[in-house]
């Protein structure tokens, strides 16, 4: 029997809320993703390579500047953005669906937002502009 190759993607977590970070990686662990968690803001990261994706906790003071930069950091990754207020303030939803990304209610089930990260992975016209 031939063994199987598995296509390992690097995964970014992004949340200042601890609880809803690990309940992520919980669901994620099996799912042959390398996950990097990091919270707000992402100064750390600035030289980091590229995820393939991002999980984004947004925490309800974001603005339009802070949020293109984070989207034009990694232009080929795929965001899920996790909105503590639903609905988002219509400019930020415009350039995140501009971008190709999602948002999710933030307390959807860990989950949702692991089948939903898995859907954008596989999805040709998923991401980016």
């Amino acid at each position: 029997m031939k063994p199987v190759a598995v296509d390992t993607k690097d995964l970014l977590i992004v949340s200042n809320d601890t609880g809803f970070g690990m309940a992520l990686v919980v669901v994620l662990k099996s799912a042959h993703f390398r996950i990097m968690v990091d919270s707000w803001p992402l100064s750390t990261l600035a030289d980091a390579a590229p995820p393939d994706a991002a999980i984004v906790d947004l925490h309800g003071d974001e603005t339009v500047v802070g949020l293109r930069e984070l989207l034009d950091r990694w232009p080929t990754a795929r965001f899920l953005f996790a909105v503590r207020e639903m609905p988002l303030r219509a400019t930020l939803a415009r350039i995140i669906r501009d971008h190709g990304g999602v948002t999710l209610a933030k307390d959807e089930s860990p989950m949702v937002f692991a089948s939903s990260l898995v859907a954008m992975l596989a999805s040709e016209d998923g991401a980016g502009p």
